[in-house]
Parts: structure tokens; sequence; C-alpha cells
């Protein structure tokens, strides 16, 4: 059996020798998957095609789709699965030998699977009072990464766990192309604490009213949508330049948001040292004494009482000259 030929995967080729053992072609499809970030490991034939996966998603089958995987033999059909999520990923493998096909399972001719998208829904403050989104707040998906915008420059983006509603995905059979169809699972409600949002109000001055809100988003190479970038291939390069330039924007624009903030507060601040220095001489002019003002005040109060004793004296010395005078007579 001739079982040599050429194997791509996303652009990623692979040639197979006569001398290559299963373990080596094994080894050479799995260090191109790994290129194009792409699992791969060997299924259980019996529930592959048109089945749903063997086993409910868990965090130790997650990468696996729910599949569980084994040990190649020959014949054994490989699975592949994704390491992101979403619309944007996409499956393109191509066999051009059929006995190479039938070794490994796989196709003849090209087969093309591209993902989905998480899908998301707003709970609005007008329908649920625990709601912390206005009507104006809009919602967009990428893959799992959930992004909620509002007024005033709010933005917050958050990650739905992959198994959340325990989705069913059928596998493409071989040969064909198609998009995946998402079946089954449940609605999940995803709770957003207030931290996880990342608002802070600051009382920046005496009055009622006076607050300044400030809004930080987090900032990680998960949210920037940088976690997973690939640039082991020419397609996946080309999208990790668009990638981080949207990371770098995004990194720009808070950074400038925070200079506005730090810009502000400094504005405050000096504002309340201006404050703080008129109510401080306010509070003198009230509270302290007028040195020079007490000291006038003194100075005629003691002159009043000075004069006042002399008069006294003169007033005193009056009936003792009327006394002497008698005792003269």
């Amino acid at each position: 059996m001739n079982e040599t030929g050429t194997i791509n995967i996303n652009g990623e080729t692979i040639k197979i020798v006569e001398t290559d053992s299963l373990d080596t072609i094994y080894e050479k499809i799995r260090n191109a998957c790994d290129n194009v970030s792409i699992n791969v490991f060997a299924g259980d034939k019996t529930k592959i095609y048109g089945t749903p996966p063997s086993e409910p998603a868990t965090d130790d089958n997650l990468s696996r789709a729910g599949y569980s995987s084994k040990s190649l033999e020959p014949g054994d059909p490989l699975v592949f699965v994704t390491k992101e999520y979403g619309s944007g990923q996409k499956i393109s493998i191509y066999c051009d030998n059929t006995n190479l096909c039938e070794y490994l399972g796989l196709s003849i001719s090209e087969a093309v699977a591209t993902g989905y998208d998480a899908q998301a829904e707003l709970v609005y403050s007008s329908d649920d009072p625990d709601s912390a989104f206005n009507d104006t707040a809009t919602v967009s998906v990428r893959g799992n990464k959930v992004t909620v915008t509002d007024s005033n420059d709010f933005k917050m983006v958050f990650e739905v766990k992959p198994g959340t509603v325990g989705t069913e995905f059928d596998d493409f059979n071989i040969g064909e192309t198609t998009t995946a169809d998402p079946t089954g699972g449940t609605e999940a409600d995803v709770t957003v604490s207030v931290l996880d949002a990342g608002p802070m109000d600051l009382q920046i001055g005496a009055n009622e009213g006076q607050l300044m809100s400030i809004r930080i988003p987090r900032v990680t190479p998960e949210t920037l949508g940088i976690d997973k970038i690939n640039i082991g291939t020419a397609d996946g390069a080309q999208e990790a330049i668009g990638l981080l330039d949207i990371a770098i924007n995004t990194v720009s624009a808070i950074r400038s948001k925070l200079g506005t903030y730090q810009n502000r507060l400094e504005h405050s601040i000096s504002n309340l040292d201006v404050s703080h220095e008129n109510m401080t001489e306010s509070l003198s002019r009230i509270a302290d004494v007028d040195m020079a003002e007490e000291m006038a005040t003194y100075t005629q109060k003691n002159v009043l009482v000075q004069a006042g004793t002399a008069m006294l004296a003169q007033a005193n010395q009056r009936p003792q000259a009327i006394l002497s005078l008698l005792q003269q007579y």
C-alpha cells in the first residue's frame, strides 16, 4: 500500500514519505496543527461523523470539544478542533492520496469547516432593576469574547466560559464544506459584578453632585484579543498584525483616558487648595482676634480708667479742704 503523499491543513503542508511510521506521521500532523492553532487527536470512529460528542463538555475535555482521545491506530479518524472560538476560525484539510486518507481517516477532497460565535443578550435596567445597563448599551461578540459599550466611553469586555450552555456541534462529514451548526444547549445567565465592570465615583468637591466617574477597563491579553495569536502561517501573521494594531490603539486610548483623569484630578486638587486657603482665611477672620482693633480699644479704655481715677482723687481733696477750713475757726 502506497501511503506517501501530501496533507494540507490551513495552508500548512505536510509531506509524508514511505519510510514514515504511523507515529511519525501523527507527530508531523500534530506539529503542523500547533502552528495553525489546532488541536488534533485520534477519536472513536463509531462516534465521530454526524453525531454529537461522546462526552459532556468538561474542563478536562473542552479543548477536545467533548471527545475522548485515544492512541492512534491505522484507520482511526483524526479529530481536528480549533484552539480559539468564533466565526473567524476555520479548518481546511486536504489530502492528495487515497490510500493515505484511508490510513488516517481523512478526506481525498478538501473539507472545510468554519466556527460559530457565542450569542449574548443584555438585560436592561428598564426590565430588571438589578441590571446596571441602560437602554443605550449595546453588545457585540467575537468568538467567546463579549463586549458591552455605552455612552460616556463605557466599555466592558469579558469572556464566556466554554461549555457554559452545553451547546453541541455536529461534525462535518468527509469531503464536506460546512459552517458550525449549534444544537441543544440551555440559556445561561452571566452575572457581572461592579468590580468586573470597573466603575468608580470620586467626590471631588464639597457640594452635592460634585462627582467624577472613573472607568478603567480591564486590560489583559484576553480582553485585547491577542492571547492566542498565531504567526506560524502567512494568514495567521496577517491576522495577527490586525489584532495587534487594534490592541495598540485600545491601549493608547486607555492611556489617553487615564491622562484625562489625571488632569481633571490635578485641576480639582488645585481648586481645592484655593478653596482651603480661602476657607482658612474666612475662619481666621471669624474666630481669631484682630490685634490692632483690640489694642486700640484697650488703650482707649485704659485712658478712661486713668482719667476717672484722677477725677475721683480731685473730688476727694475738696472735702478735706473744707474740713481744714473748719478746723481753723
